[in-house]
């Protein structure tokens, strides 16, 4: 009887550790943020909720700024997988995350680096602060149903602001998402970026 009466309190609680745990894999809040009511917005001012981003497969979101060097350097690749992405259903878009620029500033950059594919702005910062981004160039790639698939930086050109190499010898975007195109699998990872700080007002 005194070893029934010790074990039954240890059955309780873990009944309520497994339920919990349960409850918890189940709302994913870590790993599937919550898109409902997000939305970005394109050029001339409409919202474009970031459910309506997504292509077949999902979509690339990459924070650019008219006046980060390190972004600008960043445009030839990023330009090279948009094309490779778009082509399997996986849209890139370059959204603009300062409150400082004009749509004209911005209009005349994507001009001057012949960026051709569609431009967003993100100037209250809502959705990188949903999927914690936080310089230019930082890409975010997620499903249709916005769970993440990565987010950090382009490739390893810059290890830290002043320090750079003269080419990349890791291409941590490419190598997410064609894993993820690849596999199926959504993993989240998360690699740091180097760049320039959001500005807002």
């Amino acid at each position: 009887m005194r070893d029934r009466a010790v074990i039954a309190p240890w059955r309780g609680l873990l009944a309520v550790w497994l339920g919990l745990l349960i409850l918890g894999g189940a709302t994913g809040c870590k790993s599937t943020p919550k898109t409902s009511g997000l939305s970005l917005k394109d050029l001339s001012g409409k919202a474009v909720p970031i459910s309506q981003l997504a292509g077949s497969r999902g979509c690339v979101l990459v924070y650019v700024a008219v006046d980060c060097p390190i972004a600008n350097r960043a445009v030839p690749e990023l330009l090279s997988l948009a094309c490779e992405f778009k082509a399997v259903g996986m849209p890139v878009y370059f959204v603009h995350a300062s409150a400082f620029e004009s749509v004209a500033e911005i209009r005349q950059h994507s001009k001057e680096y012949g960026i051709d594919v569609p431009v967003l702005r993100d100037v209250g910062q809502g959705v990188a602060r949903q999927y914690e981004a936080h310089v230019t160039p930082e890409a975010v790639a997620l499903t249709g149903e916005g769970r993440l698939i990565y987010r950090g930086r382009i490739n390893d050109q810059h290890s830290a602001l002043g320090q750079d190499r003269p080419q990349p010898t890791q291409h941590d975007l490419a190598d997410a998402v064609r894993d993820y195109l690849t596999g199926g699998i959504a993993t989240g990872r998360v690699v740091p970026a180097v760049g320039c700080t959001f500005r807002s007002l």
